[in-house]
């Protein structure tokens, strides 16, 4: 379920990875998601929040190394203070695409 209430988290890196969830990220802005991007500054503007972690020089294939362990820790601190179970999402869906 994709609402402006529930936020996403989407991971964006440099490069061609960063042009794969594209069309995931078009989708969710189309249905009003509350969508936070870490990544490149023109994706971060596209989105209701977000923020460029300095990767200046840092490989496309390391980028998101640096930044799992404080998303899962921000996702967790989230659903516990919305009151959620963070064992039991509400609605886990399939979001990425097999081509």
């Amino acid at each position: 379920m994709v609402d402006n209430v529930s936020p996403v988290i989407a991971m964006v890196t440099d490069g061609k990875g960063g042009e794969a969830p594209q069309p995931v990220l078009d989708r969710l802005r189309g249905r009003g998601a509350d969508l936070v991007v870490i990544g490149p500054e023109h994706q971060v503007e596209q989105a209701s929040a977000g923020f460029v972690p300095p990767t200046q020089g840092v490989t496309e294939e390391v980028q998101p190394a640096p930044e799992i362990i404080p998303l899962r820790l921000l996702a967790y601190e989230v659903t516990i203070a919305r009151g959620q179970e963070p064992d039991a999402p509400r609605a886990p869906a399939k979001v990425t695409e097999t081509r």
